[in-house]
């Protein structure tokens, strides 16, 4: 009884310590998403306070850029082999950030006139 007992322990032992740093991954990967939706969510709304500001829209896209290389190389360095859902996630969001890249750099939109004739 005392043997099985010890083995027991034995098996748990590993799977608590494999459970601690499972959470620790998960807890850190949320700080991450975090961060990450933080830094998107940021970019927008500054995008959109700066239209009509030409060199102040050139610099938020350059700086989306750069965010947008740093948070796909950590991505990528960080990331296993994954399945190929993950890996069209990760280009999706690519294709995000280049959208919103190139809709900064876009010119606003002239107003159309007002053919309103008072009438």
């Amino acid at each position: 009884m005392l043997a099985g007992i010890y083995s027991l322990h034995r098996k748990i032992l590993p799977m608590s310590k494999t459970l601690e740093r499972l959470a620790s991954e998960v807890a850190q990967n949320t700080n991450v998403i975090a961060s990450a939706k933080q830094l998107i969510t940021g970019m927008a709304e500054q995008i959109r306070a700066a239209i009509g500001d030409e060199k102040a829209l050139e610099a938020l896209a350059d700086e989306l850029d750069a965010s947008s290389n740093d948070l796909s190389g950590a991505v990528t360095a960080n990331t296993p082999a994954s399945p190929e859902a993950e890996v069209e996630a990760a280009n999706a969001a690519g294709a995000e950030a280049d959208r919103l890249a190139e809709e900064a750099r876009a010119p606003a939109p002239t107003p159309a006139p007002n053919d309103d004739d008072g009438a």
